[in-house]
């Protein structure tokens, strides 16, 4: 699971958020995601909607678990 914020300024560079990507596939539905206040503050929302494959906001149905 990933939180938001797991690097200081995600949304800064583009640069950033592959790399972070590249780690953690945040695009995969194992991998949980929240957006974090600095992802809010540097905009770029539509670079994490490309790249998670998600809206700010989502649900995820796992067998005996949802998470909002």
């Amino acid at each position: 699971m990933a939180g938001g914020d797991i690097c200081a300024e995600t949304t800064e560079k583009r640069e950033t958020l592959d790399y972070l990507d590249d780690l953690f596939d945040l695009a995969s539905p194992n991998t949980l995601w929240a957006y974090g206040n600095h992802d809010i503050r540097n905009g770029n929302h539509d670079w994490l909607r490309e790249v998670t494959g998600r809206e700010l906001h989502y649900v995820q149905n796992y067998p005996g678990m949802t998470v909002l």
